[in-house]
């Protein structure tokens, strides 16, 4: 039953970052499925056991949360939507709620991370054969069919730390350069995507590279000079000029000047209607309709802070940033790599949301759930086995002695 109820949570985590590209009849998304069936395992297994992992600090500050939301509904300006939001918070708090249950060891969280790096293999691939049929956006844009190219690039630089960190600790041939081969890969579709937002994030994102380079054996840092000159060659042979013309806007759109794609005059509207409303918001899911007035028609946020914000007030926006803190909490108090690996990600998270609607969005609630559990092991050691992923079963296993030497390359 254990088993079943961790495989349900695995497809459920490769469902994500292409959850919109399947769409069941009557149904929606296949992850609401998948996520409905592995929750009521996750709960049966839990009661037959009657054994629960006691909640830490991140699902309490997750209940807050939640139950802040919740309380909007009494004054928001539009109650239809503030009940669809709460309800989605309530899902993702669940769905936070079976990671901290199931995933209680490194063997199992790297193996979740796993998933959605390989989900987003095939979001890679999906935006390659848009680009290969001609298929881009009106702005010469290419993104995987039914994506959002914004979403998709964001998805594409999270899975950047998670395959880097995955390949580093992986004890399988296939594991290390499955994940290593993604880098290069998704640089190529990032650029593809012309996503901004998602350049600036994937900086974040490689950062966790050079700052294991020193803890690279020389086969390793081999390795590491072949990709960076693949990279190179996949983007000059792949990434169209239209690509580099809509990067090449950044500095202008960030100046005074520029508007960021009409982001900065929606988050000007937002910000005057927090001004009118600091403290408990204009009620969850109420932001579209908070700033009509001021823009002629509704608008989404762009911006995950701002909306939570506008929404729930400060009192809102402070139990939402306590999410991001709760989550990575921990880290000096696990092994070296593992703390950088969560430094990354979550810098990588924050800024690739400042752009962009995530803050009920299941990826973003999955990676904070993730380095909860992973914060959650935390206790002072000098000695630590590395996990072998979902790729690399077997007896041969990465060795990492207290995170700090990684394990040499061996033909396999």
């Amino acid at each position: 039953m254990k088993q079943a109820r961790f495989a349900l949570l695995w497809l459920f985590i490769f469902s994500i970052p292409w959850e919109n590209f399947v769409l069941l009849p009557g149904t929606g998304t296949m992850s609401r499925v998948v996520g409905a069936v592995a929750l009521g395992i996750g709960v049966g297994v839990t009661a037959i056991y009657g054994r629960i992992r006691p909640p830490g600090l991140f699902l309490l500050v997750v209940a807050l949360f939640v139950f802040w939301a919740g309380l909007t509904v009494y004054w928001s300006i539009d109650p239809d939507e503030s009940l669809k939001r709460i309800k989605t918070y309530v899902q993702l708090a669940a769905m936070a709620w079976l990671i901290w249950e199931v995933a209680d060891t490194e063997e199992l969280q790297g193996r979740l991370l796993q998933a959605f790096v390989l989900a987003c293999w095939g979001v890679a691939a999906a935006t390659f054969m848009s680009y290969m049929r001609g298929a881009f956006t009106a702005e010469n844009r290419y993104t995987a069919e039914g994506l959002n190219g914004n979403d998709v690039a964001l998805t594409l630089v999270l899975g950047i730390p998670m395959a880097w960190y995955l390949a580093v600790l992986s004890g399988s041939w296939l594991g290390r350069w499955l994940n290593r081969a993604y880098v290069p890969v998704a640089l190529v579709a990032l650029l593809l995507t012309a996503s901004r937002g998602g350049f600036i994030a994937a900086l974040a994102a490689l950062a966790l590279i050079p700052w294991t380079f020193g803890r690279l054996d020389w086969r390793s840092k081999l390795v590491l000079s072949v990709l960076v000159v693949a990279s190179v060659w996949l983007v000059a042979m792949l990434v169209p000029p239209s690509s580099w013309e809509r990067l090449a806007t950044m500095q202008s759109e960030l100046g005074s000047g520029g508007t960021m794609g009409y982001r900065k005059t929606i988050w000007n509207a937002g910000l005057n209607v927090a001004i009118n409303h600091p403290v408990i918001g204009v009620g969850a899911g109420g932001f579209s309709l908070a700033v009509a007035p001021a823009l002629s028609r509704p608008f989404a946020a762009h911006n995950a802070f701002l909306a939570v914000l506008v929404e729930q007030g400060v009192i809102g926006l402070a139990l939402f940033a306590s999410l991001f803190v709760a989550a990575i909490l921990p880290s000096w108090r696990l092994p070296p790599l593992m703390t950088r690996f969560r430094v990354v990600l979550i810098a990588t998270l924050i800024i690739g949301v400042m752009p962009l609607n995530w803050d009920y969005v299941k990826t973003t609630w999955f990676i904070l759930a993730l380095l909860a559990s992973q914060g959650a092991l935390a206790k002072p050691v000098r000695r630590r086995h590395a996990f072998t992923p979902a790729l690399g079963h077997g007896p041969e296993l990465a060795r990492a002695v207290g995170a700090d030497v990684v394990h040499s390359e061996r033909p396999t």
